[in-house]
């Protein structure tokens, strides 16, 4: 490229007026991101703080008539309302893409869309790639199953590449398509087995629930081993430990502190669950499951997230408390979005095919959030955008930054539902 410094000077300039900073761009398949919306929140120190009220004012001073004639009343020592500040730290992700120098050659002249056209496929890539990591962060991170816990016995070794069976329950197709060559950890609880290096997928299977992972030999052999006497945990390499709180922790935490509040100090820092029974889920299971939020104080409208096996299920359910919210056009059968009502309001059924099979989520429309320093975009910190040269390299490097946590004061509201069979 003839004058490289001005070249570069001219792409960042086409980069920042054809992407920006990509904030607001958020893929047609992403689900959770325009469910639960994105809040900035300044840090205090390195955490977001946020007082969360846990209980009420008791201080009350009961008094029969009688007492107006006699002596006067002592009134109540003041016992006032538990507001503790929610500590919240941020998880932050970066995905990084290269692109050789060749195929920018044509955008040299400084036209924007031969500068789109030569680097479009690589943007919306990535941006699809970290939307789809962060979304499963948002529902399974920090999960003590990770993205999948295996079954004893449910992964054998070839030298040195796994079989993996995952069960029914714990499989999420939408987590695994398109994840050949992403790279895993193996766990036993906390004890990390892999100590070689990751994994690479090299095949995905949904229709057995099986993966393919090519590691080294040794730690195939230790993997293999540990499974043949206990579950193993999956996680994407370099997540555990350093995921956000996701819905399915939050929501299965009882008596663990949890953003620096105890839950089992508090009835209402401790979500709900409900047990479908090893059966299929029904409009009536989901109006039991959300009693006990109910009974916590949770009213208005609410999302309730589920596999699309389940919605196959559902949408067979036709009860009288349903309604059909799209209007089916002539000569369709089936719905294209389900609600419910209940006590407090509606419930809107979301297929998506990142839940995992057994399980279902119901969290309020409103009080549930992302918050942090940054959505996902090119605005790296220190206020570089995500277009740089590679050192050493013939190439472009794009970088996408995150660094945000999912957070709602109301974990009382949610409800997680499990154990489901889809038949």
């Amino acid at each position: 490229m003839a004058n490289s410094a001005d070249t570069f000077t001219v792409l960042q300039g086409n980069f920042k007026e054809v992407y920006g900073d990509l904030h607001n761009l958020i893929p047609d398949t992403a689900k959770l991101m325009k469910l639960i919306p994105f809040k900035p929140k300044a840090k205090i120190g390195n955490e977001y703080v946020e007082a969360v009220k846990l209980t009420h004012e008791h201080g009350v001073t009961y008094s029969s008539s009688d007492n107006n004639a006699g002596a006067l009343v002592t009134l109540a020592t003041p016992i006032p309302l538990t507001l503790l500040d929610a500590k919240v730290t941020s998880s932050a992700m970066l995905l990084r893409a290269q692109i050789g120098y060749d195929a920018f050659a044509r955008a040299e002249g400084g036209d924007k869309v031969a500068f789109k056209d030569a680097s479009e496929l690589v943007v919306e890539d990535l941006l699809e790639s970290i939307t789809k990591r962060l979304e499963i962060s948002v529902l399974y991170g920090a999960s003590t199953d990770g993205l999948s816990n295996v079954p004893i016995g449910g992964i054998t070794n070839a030298t040195g590449t796994l079989t993996i069976v995952c069960s029914a329950a714990q499989w999420a197709t939408g987590i695994w398509v398109g994840s050949e060559n992403a790279q895993l950890d193996f766990y036993n609880g906390s004890s990390k087995l892999n100590t070689n290096g990751a994994g690479t997928i090299t095949a995905v299977a949904p229709a057995t629930y099986t993966l393919t992972v090519t590691i080294n030999t040794s730690d195939a052999s230790t993997i293999a081993t540990s499974s043949a006497s206990n579950t193993v945990q999956l996680y994407f390499t370099g997540s555990y430990g350093n995921e956000m709180y996701g819905i399915d922790y939050v929501m299965s935490n009882t008596s663990a502190t949890l953003w620096n509040i105890a839950a089992s100090s508090y009835a209402l820092w401790t979500a709900n669950t409900y047990d479908a029974g090893t059966a299929a889920l029904t409009m009536g299971k989901l109006q039991s499951a959300i009693q006990s939020a109910v009974q916590k104080g949770l009213d208005g409208d609410v999302t309730v997230l589920i596999n699309p096996a389940t919605w196959a299920n559902l949408n067979t359910d036709l009860a009288a408390l349903r309604r059909f919210v799209e209007d089916s056009t002539e000569g369709e059968l089936g719905v294209e979005s389900i609600k419910y009502l209940y006590s407090g309001g509606k419930m809107d059924v979301v297929a998506y095919n990142l839940v995992k099979q057994s399980q279902a989520f119901i969290f309020p429309k409103k009080g549930v959030n992302r918050i942090g320093a940054a959505d996902i975009g090119f605005k790296l910190p220190g206020g570089d955008n995500g277009f740089l040269h590679v050192p050493d390299r013939m190439g472009y490097e794009f970088r996408l930054f995150s660094s945000q946590a999912f957070f709602t004061p109301f974990v009382a509201k949610l409800v997680k539902v499990q154990n489901i069979v889809n038949q």
